[in-house]
C-alpha cells in the first residue's frame, strides 16, 4: 500500500493496486489479476456493463454470487499499517441475509476490521478490535442504489476509528478504544464467512481505495475516469 496513494479493483493496470485502469483509448479489460488471491473464484464475475456486470466510474465492476461459499478478493499489500483507510462501493441484488462485505487482518490473519451487511435493519454494522471489548460501530440506512462505504482506522491507546456509509455523517465511538498492539497486513473484499445461499441474490462491487496517509472520500459526482484507479477488477 503506497503513500497517499489508493489500490483498486478491476481492469488493465500499470499501476500498483486495485479497480479499473485504462487509457481513455484503449477498450476495456477486466481483470481481477492485480489481487493477490481470490476465494471462490466461480462465484466472482468481473466485466463491463456489456458483459452484464454493473459499474460505478470505470469500465468494469465485479459480481459476487451469494452461493452459500465465501467468494473473496484479497489484497496484501498493506505492510504492518498502522493507519489504515478504505473506502468501497457495494449495490446489493436481493440480498435478505447478513453477509461480511469487508475484512482487514493482522499478520495472524486474525480481524482487525469486519463490516457486515445486516439485512434486517438495513444497516452496515462494522465491528473493531481492541484490547478489550471490540467496538462495533452501526452505520444505518443502505440504499437501494450504489452505497459507499469508508473506514477510518488507526493503531493506537486512544483509537476512535470513524465509519460512514454514503453521505451521511461520520459514526464514531464514544469512547476510545486500545488498538496499539494492531496491525493490518491484509484485506478482503466480498462475500466473507457464512455466507448466504444462491437465493439471496448477489453483491456488485466498485472503486475499492486504501491509503495510508490520507482518507479517500466519496468519488465527484459524474467521474467516469478510470485511469484514477490504482488496483484493478
Amino acid at each position: 500500500m503506497k503513500n497517499s496513494k489508493s489500490k483498486i479493483l478491476f481492469g488493465v493496470a500499470a499501476v500498483v493496486m486495485a479497480t479499473l485502469a485504462m487509457t481513455n483509448t484503449q477498450a476495456a479489460t477486466c481483470t481481477l489479476d492485480n489481487w493477490a488471491a481470490k476465494e471462490g473464484v466461480t462465484k466472482l464475475s468481473v466485466g463491463t456493463r456489456v458483459d452484464g456486470n454493473r459499474r460505478l466510474a470505470g469500465p468494469c465492476g465485479l459480481r459476487v454470487a451469494l452461493d452459500g461459499i465465501p467468494a473473496f478478493l484479497t489484497d496484501t499489500s498493506p505492510v504492518a499499517e498502522t493507519t489504515f483507510n478504505v473506502r468501497f462501493y457495494f449495490f446489493l441484488n436481493g440480498v435478505t441475509s447478513n453477509v461480511t462485505l469487508f475484512q482487514a487482518e493482522n499478520g495472524a490473519s486474525s480481524p482487525v476490521i469486519t463490516a457486515t451487511y445486516d439485512a434486517s435493519g438495513n444497516d452496515v454494522s462494522v465491528v473493531f478490535a481492541n484490547a478489550g471489548a471490540a467496538q462495533t460501530l452501526v452505520a444505518e440506512n443502505a440504499s437501494t442504489g450504489w452505497n459507499s462505504l469508508e473506514i477510518q482506522w488507526t493503531a493506537s491507546a486512544t483509537a476512535q476509528p470513524k465509519v460512514i456509509l454514503g453521505t451521511a455523517a461520520a459514526v464514531q465511538g464514544s469512547a476510545t478504544i486500545d488498538t496499539s498492539n494492531l496491525v493490518i497486513e491484509a484485506a478482503k473484499l466480498g462475500a466473507i464467512g457464512t455466507v448466504p445461499s444462491i437465493t439471496d441474490g448477489s453483491i456488485d462491487f466498485d472503486d475499492y481505495d486504501s491509503r495510508r496517509d490520507t482518507v479517500p472520500g466519496r468519488l465527484c459526482r459524474g467521474l467516469t475516469d478510470p485511469s484514477r484507479s490504482i488496483l484493478t477488477f
